[in-house]
């Protein structure tokens, strides 16, 4: 053999999309099929080697068929079977939160081990559609050290000028080796056999590169290599004679690469586009997973606080099992929208399933430590609860039950925090006529509680009420008329032609921030359920009409303003609502949407010039250029640049959404996409058919907006999309005597610019796991604290890490760990 001779790699391989054309259940039996498929083309062909990845599988295996997962385990350990970690099925790896890329590692990693006693180092998501620049960090710290994909595709879909093995590095600077599967992950025996005649045309290939990948096999329904195929590979390697043609695995490929690349090129850049629609069609599946995403994570600080203050047991099979129903739907063809109608059938139904279950351990703790509070106090009294980790100061609505034994006839009703300070309260609206709920604004420090008593507001409070505040510092209450609304902050000036708002001022920095805001735009759109090949929507498809608009809350917490709007048989209903003492501005959308091949954009045209877009990715940001295309983004979007000079910005959050374009001055946030079920070019809709349209009927979402000075690192932002997620808890409880205290905290940091993620009990049962991570791009040295305990320790993170903690509670020791909270031993 030559120095210099070349090697093609060839990866048995069998890609399984559980779900898309078909329901999970067919594809649990073509798992099975193709496993057993495989082992037996191995009894046969003894150098036949297969790739297969999803951990999920593995699972469903064991369940039911452990004869056959003693056949895998045997060719695993004779390195025939290749496992490939990192994920419970093969995601979106754009949508999934940060903290559900650690889970399907986790999971993942955890399994293997058990099973296999192998930990992976290759992870492997061939057919997702794009992904997100900081899995580097997540993947690295999950004992991962190569990655495989296919999109986006080398030339048409993204440039790697370097060629398409690469070090791909993360904003944190650790990195996997990375490599682009050239052609395709599969093929029968006439494509391998093309692949590998035409292998050293391919145009991206590295500089001097030696080794090459090949994928064979029967993909999407399963089926794997076939016997045919390996007959014909086994001719082909006596023919050739100028490289050497062999079964192999990726890790193999790698190892090689390791040892004759010289000079790996480096790539720091997230991983763009494939298919752009993928981020907004089909919205209920995304608002579920948002919901959930932040449920679970909820229901794990609740459990481990009752664990912590021995009020309850840490369920920890339930958290794997919820877990593991939120990882398997966000497999990349559910997650992003594009199966079949019938799918969505299970995806609700699993993914409400586990939000019930996640509800009910919340429920159950709360109810456990409301119970020890000491209640008794002049009202009846309301707990309010922070699920999350730093103070919080938001609205919070409870039903009309905190009336109950007052005379609502002979005054209203005041609210006093645990400070004997009343708390302006107004009555509102709710979704039932003849009823109210009511709303104020409630300040409860980290993971932590505070009693609020509901009263009779009498002169006499009033007076003192007015003792104990100076004037000054009295936030005025918002104010509302027929075209305008203001509070302390903003002026808001309505568009009574168009609809939106026409103006919004801001009256602390003086700054006119809007042209317009607020405008629904239908928009033409002839793609298919991926939008395949398009960049951007562009065409107008028509005009909203603003048919009404009137004032529904008008009072001292709140005021807001209802925009109706119609286009066809089309309807939105606005809600703009300012608040008294805080800065935000919240936006209510109903949406009744029976259009077909069209896109809704929500619409807000700014004065800001010279920006930059950044959009929360997993785990941290992507700055993007404002050049009007489709992008992903997480739980907000962030234009910052000047406004006559003076640097400005707006940020954008949702609680549902992950699609933006942003164009010069222009935001519009991705509504709703309404393509047939599953359409893939280049198949023809056809009308007459009536094929089931995605996104028709009633719809809800929330925008909250925060303009601000500076770039979106002198906000909130960060922190401010969880608040809106992840609402305070309110519970009207009964006066009785406890040994807790009217307000009371677990633990938190100082640090503004670092989230607290993930609190919970550590997978082996026996320490608490804290993880959190940096959110600016800044060195922080900060403490962390477990009030609970009367403990502080200091903490250091670099720029945007994900650091996780391990805290032993008996000797209170703290350690760093990957996040397999395994103690980390500072290697890559």
């Amino acid at each position: 053999m030559t120095v210099n001779r070349k090697t093609i790699h060839l990866i048995g391989h069998a890609h399984i999309d559980p779900v898309w054309l078909w329901r999970w259940t067919e594809g649990y039996t073509e798992v099975r099929s193709t496993f057993h498929s495989v082992i037996n083309l191995m009894k046969e062909y003894p150098e036949f080697k297969f790739t297969s990845s999803s951990s999920c599988f593995y699972e469903w295996i064991e369940t039911i068929e452990p004869e056959l997962l003693q056949e895998i385990k045997k060719r695993v350990e004779e390195g025939r079977w290749e496992i490939t970690g990192a994920f419970y099925v093969e995601p979106d790896c754009n949508i999934p939160s940060g903290e559900s890329f650690v889970r399907h590692g986790l999971y993942s990693q955890r399994l293997f081990q058990r099973l296999f006693n192998k930990k992976p180092e290759v992870a492997f998501a061939p057919d997702s559609f794009g992904h997100a620049g900081t899995l580097p960090q997540i993947l690295n710290k999950l004992g991962i050290k190569y990655y495989v994909y296919m999109r986006p595709f080398p030339g048409k879909e993204k440039e790697y000028p370097d060629g398409t093995i690469f070090k791909w590095i993360a904003p944190d600077s650790s990195y996997v080796i990375a490599s682009v599967i050239p052609e395709s992950y599969g093929g029968e025996y006439q494509e391998v056999f093309n692949k590998i005649e035409n292998i050293e045309k391919y145009p991206y290939w590295n500089k001097n590169q030696q080794e090459f990948l090949c994928f064979f096999g029967v993909c999407n329904h399963g089926g794997g290599p076939t016997r045919i195929t390996l007959e014909n590979i086994k001719n082909k390697q006596k023919e050739i004679k100028e490289c050497d043609l062999k079964f192999s695995t990726l890790e193999e490929y790698f190892n090689q690469i390791i040892k004759k690349q010289k000079n790996i090129p480096i790539l720091k850049d997230e991983l763009q586009h494939h298919a752009r629609g993928c981020y907004s069609v089909l919205s209920e599946i995304k608002k579920l997973n948002r919901q959930l995403e932040h449920r679970i994570l909820m229901a794990e600080r609740f459990a481990t606080a009752g664990w912590l203050l021995k009020e309850t047991k840490y369920p920890e099979s339930v958290f794997e099992a919820v877990w593991k129903d939120l990882l398997f739907n966000q497999f990349h063809d559910i997650l992003a929208g594009t199966s079949i109608k019938e799918a969505y059938q299970d995806a609700r139904d699993q993914l409400g399933a586990a939000r019930h279950r996640a509800d009910v351990i919340i429920n159950q703790t709360m109810q456990k430590i409301v119970k020890s509070i000491n209640t008794q106090g002049d009202g009846n009294a309301i707990v309010v609860v922070n699920p999350l980790a730093w103070p919080v100061k938001q609205p919070v609505i409870v039903s009309e039950i905190i009336s109950r034994g007052i005379n609502k006839e002979n005054g209203c009703i005041e609210l006093v925090n645990d400070e004997k300070i009343c708390c302006p309260v107004q009555a509102v609206q709710s979704s039932r006529p003849g009823s109210k709920k009511y709303l104020f604004i409630a300040e409860v420090p980290s993971m932590g509680y505070r009693v609020y008593f509901a009263r009779q507001e009498c002169e006499e409070h009033k007076e003192i009420h007015k003792l104990k505040i100076k004037p000054h510092n009295i936030p005025h209450p918002p104010k509302i008329d027929k075209n305008h609304l203001e509070n302390d902050f903003w002026n808001i000036d309505f568009d009574c032609i168009r609809g939106g708002i026409s103006r919004l001022y801001d009256k602390t920095n003086k700054i006119d921030v809007i042209k317009h805001l607020g405008l629904p735009i239908p928009l033409v759109d002839a793609s298919d359920t991926w939008s395949h090949d398009v960049s951007e929507y562009r065409v107008e498809a028509g005009k909203f009409t603003l048919t009404d608009m009137m004032i529904k809350e008008n009072g001292e917490v709140l005021a807001s303003m209802v925009q109706e709007f119609q286009y066809n048989q089309s309807k939105i209903i606005q809600e703009i609502v300012l608040y008294k003492d805080i800065e935000d501005i919240d936006i209510y959308l109903n949406i009744l949407w029976l259009e077909k091949y069209n896109v809704l954009k929500w619409l807000v045209e700014t004065n800001i010039f010279n920006g930059n877009a950044t959009y929360e990715v997993p785990y941290g940001v992507q700055i993007r250029p404002c050049n009007g295309e489709e992008e992903v983004g997480q739980q907000w979007v962030d234009l910052s640049g000047d406004i006559d000079g003076k640097p400005y910005g707006l940020s954008i959050i949702t609680d549902s959404n992950y699609a933006y374009d942003i164009k010069n001055n222009v935001i519009r946030v991705t509504l709703l996409r309404s393509p047939a079920y599953a359409h893939h070019d280049p198949e023809r809709y056809m009308v007459s058919n009536n094929y089931p349209i995605i996104d028709q009927g009633w719809q809800e979402m929330r925008i909250r907006l925060i303009p601000h000075t500076g770039s979106w690192k002198d906000t909130r932002v960060v922190k401010s999309a969880w608040e809106f997620n992840v609402p305070l808890i309110a519970q009207y409880e009964h006066s009785h005597p406890g040994k807790r205290g009217l307000q009371a905290t677990l633990l938190g940091t100082e640090a503004e610019n670092i989230l607290i993620s993930v609190v919970k009990k550590s997978e082996d049962g026996k320490d608490l796991i804290i993880r959190a991570y940096e959110t600016q791009g800044k060195e922080t040295f900060t403490n962390l604290h477990l009030t609970f305990l009367q403990l502080v320790y200091p903490i250091k993170i670099t720029p945007y890490e994900i650091k996780t903690v391990r805290i032993n509670l008996n000797t209170k020791e703290i350690f760093e760990t990957n996040l397999l909270e395994e103690v980390d031993d500072g290697k890559d």
